[in-house]
Parts: C-alpha cells; sequence; structure tokens
C-alpha cells in the first residue's frame, strides 16, 4: 500500500441554515426518513422492516418519509414494499427535493434508517447530512466503530427493547453528540485545513 496515498474525509453538500439549527428545531415524533437513491431505500425498508413494523404497531411510527428520485422501478417496489407491509399511505415519497426542502424535512424528522456498512458510512454525504442537521440515526454497524462514533447511533435491537430511549434523555444526548462530530470533523472548512495541513506537509 502506498503510504503517500491519504483517503479524503466526505462532507455533507446539504446543510441547515445556521450551525445549531438541528439543536433548535421541533422534531415530529413519529417521522422517520430514508433518503438517497431508490435502490438505497428499498433496500433500507427491505433490511429494517421488522423493526418498522413493531414500532408502527406500537404507535411509534406514523409516516416513513422517503426523500430521493421516485422515478424509476426501484421506487415503485419501494413504495409496492412498504404498502404491502404496513399499509397504504404510510411510506411518503416525496421525490428528489431542493436542498433547502432537504434540509427542512431533516431538521423536523425524528430519526434517519441508514442501511450501510461501517466502510460506507465513513464516505457517505448522506450520512454527513443526516449528522450536519442533528438527525438521530438507527444503523446497525458495530459500537466499535470509530468514524463515525458508534457510540453515538441507534441500533435496530436497542430501539426494539426499549423504545422509550427515542424520548429520553439519551435521545437528546446522541443528537448533540452526532451534531458535534461533524461540526468538528465533517464541515467543509474543517476538510479544506486538514487537506491544506497535509499539502504542507509533503
Amino acid at each position: 500500500m502506498n503510504r503517500d496515498v491519504r483517503k479524503g474525509r466526505t462532507g455533507a453538500n446539504i446543510l441547515p441554515a445556521q450551525e445549531s439549527d438541528g439543536l433548535k428545531s421541533e422534531r415530529q415524533q413519529g417521522d422517520w426518513i430514508v433518503f438517497g437513491l431508490a435502490h438505497t431505500r428499498l433496500w433500507t425498508l427491505r433490511t429494517y422492516i421488522l423493526l418498522i413494523k413493531t414500532m408502527k404497531s406500537r404507535g411509534l411510527v406514523k409516516r416513513i418519509i422517503s426523500i430521493g428520485p421516485i422515478n424509476n422501478a426501484y421506487a415503485s417496489q419501494e413504495l409496492e414494499f412498504a404498502t404491502e407491509h404496513l399499509g397504504e399511505d404510510v411510506l411518503i415519497q416525496l421525490g428528489a427535493l431542493p436542498a433547502d426542502q432537504v434540509s427542512r424535512r431533516l431538521l423536523h424528522a425524528e430519526v434517519a434508517l441508514v442501511a450501510s456498512n461501517p466502510e460506507s458510512l465513513k464516505k457517505s454525504g448522506l450520512f454527513a447530512a443526516l449528522a450536519a442537521h442533528a438527525l438521530p440515526v438507527i444503523s446497525d454497524v458495530p459500537t466499535s466503530l470509530n468514524d463515525p462514533p458508534g457510540r453515538i447511533i441507534f441500533r435496530p435491537v436497542e430501539i426494539m427493547n426499549k423504545a422509550q430511549i427515542l424520548s429520553s434523555p439519551e435521545y437528546d444526548k446522541r443528537k448533540k453528540q452526532l451534531h458535534h462530530w461533524f461540526w468538528k470533523t465533517r464541515n467543509w472548512k474543517t476538510i479544506e485545513l486538514n487537506m491544506t495541513s497535509w499539502m504542507k506537509e509533503g
């Protein structure tokens, strides 16, 4: 392996108007988000359908807000799958929205579902956008993950066994930790400083 090759950090292309917006916004309980390309959203729903169905039966999931392109076969499958397993009008496909509208949705959702593996999560601009908006994430990644810190991500089994955690101080704690991680390590100003420092070293 070439020691001179370094992996760059990935930032978010969708940001709130103000850095602190995600910490001050009012979250809509029961609104969960799936975000990205249609095949990714479909995979995410399939991965976490047991969790979603269980939380819906307990009255803790009201809507799954789907953000991203909907003009393809995967989007049709997404809607069909959600309707079959969750009923009518649970999945709300908003399509590909302008950045400011995506930001508004990320500021008001309760959590986002992410089915990426640990390596993908490190490079995910979508994950970075969620973190920038302090939107807590549910993902089945190891707690030992360092980047992003696995301890600030909610696990499906954790939610299944202790659903009230989403309305507990732990929810606010991890929301703040996720927000802090992004703005200290993944905003573009920080990335630029790191790149500049690296180039000077070379």
